[in-house]
């Protein structure tokens, strides 16, 4: 049985959690999500807004999107007193100052700007510098100016915020000419140093936009996006965390590695379903779900003979391939090197 979140969290810690996630945020809390955040099942989560219920003042509202329940407590017309600690000052600044090289400049002066306000709600104005202290910080590994792109940013934040449709226009990679997309954009998602729009291509034809295909792109290859008059009724599905960027059908992927490369592997997760083997000496193998073939080639080479695949026989044949390729590229720049001494 795995571990819990919180192995300590007693039911009462876990009924006033949820009765604060409702109370102090008004949006939809969608009871999938509650049931995974709470680390209990879905009737515990059930359990427990009726208990809120019946035990506040207050409204719990329930509703269904799609097949998705969810539950809201409207945001009370005379405002709660409270007030932020330092130290809860000094955790935005902790994401801000991990994320914040992600985002363009304007963008993370508009943040800045807004964790500043908050120590208005300090009790005591005189620990504003404590609040502010930095304690934190980013290595950066070929990151991306995003400020050429901040209004596109701004565009796709409000289209995800009103489930508007946008008219985007796109480069991909290896292409000469730009492309023209109607998107509705779900999720703006960081990896790998860089941003990514995750949505639908949408026929726009019908009064309300219909999905055609799952598009993940990266937001500096937009050249422009613009909000259409157009409103779509499309969810964020949940999903189950695989390794890589989706690029494919989910497949499954055994790799054994050196006694060197177990302890570093060993103290990652790789994807939600992962498990591990320990062999007798001091050798694992790791079985993962992986979506992008080209992403578990390339993080196989970067352990050289720390690692093995052993499933699927093509990815394991793409190794050697790669191998082969590679050996002979060196091969002839030592070729070269001998002939010119």
């Amino acid at each position: 049985m795995p571990h819990k979140k919180n192995q300590h969290a007693t039911p009462t810690q876990k009924g006033v959690t949820l009765f604060c996630q409702l109370m102090y945020t008004g949006k939809r809390h969608y009871l999938i999500d509650l049931a995974r955040e709470m680390d209990c099942s879905k009737q515990t989560v059930m359990r427990m807004v009726e208990d809120i219920g019946r035990s506040y003042a207050v409204h719990v509202e329930k509703g269904k999107e799609g097949k998705r329940v969810w539950y809201r407590i409207r945001t009370p017309q005379s405002r709660p007193q409270t007030a932020l600690s330092e130290e809860e000052i000094n955790h935005l600044l902790l994401c801000r100052e991990m994320v914040g090289h992600l985002l363009p400049e304007g963008l993370t002066q508009e943040v800045d700007k807004t964790i500043h306000k908050t120590a208005a709600l300090l009790p005591n104005l005189d620990n504003r510098a404590r609040a502010f202290e930095s304690l934190a910080g980013a290595i950066l590994k070929g990151s991306i100016d995003y400020t050429p792109q901040e209004q596109i940013i701004t565009t796709l934040l409000n289209a995800i915020a009103g489930k508007d449709v946008c008219e985007i226009k796109y480069k991909g990679l290896r292409q000469s000419e730009e492309k023209l997309h109607y998107f509705a954009p779900l999720r703006i998602k960081p990896y790998r140093e860089a941003l990514y729009v995750s949505g639908w291509k949408v026929d726009t034809r019908p009064s309300t936009p219909e999905p055609i295909y799952e598009m993940h792109l990266p937001i500096h290859r937009f050249t422009a996006a613009e909000i259409v008059d157009k409103k779509h009724a499309l969810t964020v599905e949940e999903s189950r965390q695989y390794f890589g960027f989706p690029e494919c059908e989910p497949f499954r992927v055994k790799v054994r590695l050196s006694r060197d490369a177990a302890t570093y592997v060993k103290e990652r997760r790789w994807s939600s379903d992962q498990t591990v083997t320990d062999l007798d000496d001091g050798r694992c193998e790791l079985e993962f779900t992986a979506q992008s073939e080209t992403e578990v080639l390339s993080w196989v080479l970067s352990f050289g003979a720390n690692a093995e695949v052993m499933e699927p026989a093509g990815l394991r044949g793409q190794v050697m391939e790669e191998l082969r390729s590679t050996l002979r590229l060196y091969s002839n720049q030592t070729d070269n090197c001998q002939l010119i001494e």
